[in-house]
This record gives C-alpha cells, structure tokens and sequence, in this order.
C-alpha cells in the first residue's frame, strides 16, 4: 500500500472515538491487575497506530512529536518490552508525552494511554487531516 500524506477528517475522529469508547470502558470495568492494564494499554497504542500505519513520515516529521512517540512505542511492543531507539527521530524526553527515553520498560497504563492519545489525534488532525 502507498504512503499516505492525507486522512478524511471523519476517519481520524472515528478512531479517537474508538480509542477514548475503550478506554472509558477499561475505566468502567472491577479492578484488574497492573499486569492486565499495561498489556491493554500497549494494545491501544499498537492499535492507534495501526490505524494510521501507511502514513508518510514526511508529513509525521522527525522532531520527536507525538505521531513519531505512537510509532516507536508500538514498534517497541511489538519487538520487546523497553524503548527501541530509532535514529531517524529527535527523541528528546522532556518533549515526549509519557517522558520515555530509549531503553525504559514499557509498564504503560490506561492513563498514559489516555494522555498520549489525546496528543496523537491532536497531532493526526493537524498535520494529516483532509
């Protein structure tokens, strides 16, 4: 599939809508384990990026923003349970949503998915919105 430099503005909001729907429902459910909740949450973030997977990179831009956290977080689910470190990014963690830095284990939870959401689809509207 070609790289894409655009998204209907409804399918951007559509997937926030099904991301917030999970989370509000994960903060609906009894109490579960720190276990449970850091793997729910890293499906989430694997998930918001799948969404978006064919993105172009040109538009996401290489400054280490929200779009490019989203990206290296589910690639660093799906390889291993820390931070991989991607050259081609400027990944400075005083600007990162969750303040991650290569080599930090993934124990992520549905607040942290919550907050890092609410910045990527800030981040999709703006610079991939059609």
């Amino acid at each position: 599939m070609l790289g894409r430099k655009n998204y209907p503005r409804e399918y951007i909001e559509r997937c926030q809508r099904d991301i917030e729907a999970q989370i509000a429902e994960f903060n609906d459910l009894p109490p579960v384990t720190a276990s449970f909740a850091s793997r729910l949450a890293g499906h989430l973030i694997i998930v918001m990026d799948a969404c978006f997977v064919t993105r172009l990179r040109a538009t996401e831009g290489k400054d280490g923003n929200a779009l490019n956290e989203v990206r290296l977080l589910a690639q660093s689910l799906m390889y291993g349970d820390s931070v991989v470190d991607d050259s081609t990014v400027t990944w400075n963690q005083e600007d990162m949503v969750l303040g991650l830095t290569k080599g930090d284990d993934l124990e992520l939870s549905i607040s942290d998915v919550d907050k890092l959401q609410r910045a990527f689809f800030v981040a999709m509207l703006d610079r991939y919105a059609e």
